[in-house]
């Protein structure tokens, strides 16, 4: 079963999320002098990559809406198949200048993709609140009966927050 694009989005939230987390406190010759941070940066950045990719496929209206968003698929492919090129400087200018943008970009683009369905968002804000660690989000109640999806207080605070 193919995945919903808040999924994906979720997926490209958390990349960003662990890529910031993981240069805490670093700067750009303590990143250039750790493989393993390295690694791990570059390896968050190709789950960004497919995961807009993805996007590209399955919702194209978001993945035009995504800033630079050809241009992070690309960075992925160097990233996957031209390793000996990559500069890591150019990464750590990437980390510093548009990871910070993607991050403020993806909950507006995730809220515009929930903005009539109530039940998703709440499954997102649930994974999101497991895989941060920082508390639980129960799903709301959704009417079965007649296929209503009420608005959960999630929704009324998305749609009040300019994010």
């Amino acid at each position: 079963m193919p995945r919903d694009l808040r999924a994906h989005l979720a997926d490209i939230i958390d990349a960003c999320n662990a890529i910031l987390e993981a240069v805490a406190d670093l700067d750009l010759s303590e990143y250039q002098s750790n493989r393993l941070i390295r690694s791990s940066v570059e390896r968050e950045f190709i789950i960004v990559g497919e995961a807009i990719a993805a996007l590209a496929r399955v919702s194209p209206d978001t993945f035009a809406a995504i800033t630079k968003a050809r241009r992070i698929i690309d960075f992925r492919n160097q990233l996957t198949h031209e390793y000996p090129t990559v500069d890591d400087a150019i990464v750590w200018a990437i980390v510093e200048t548009d990871v910070p943008v993607l991050l403020q970009e993806s909950p507006l683009i995730t809220k515009r993709a929930n903005s009539s369905k109530c039940k998703p968002i709440c499954m997102t804000l649930q994974y999101l609140a497991f895989r941060s660690g920082t508390g639980n989000h129960s799903p709301c109640e959704h009417n079965a009966v007649d296929g209503t999806l009420p608005k959960c207080s999630h929704m009324r605070i998305a749609e009040d927050s300019a994010y």
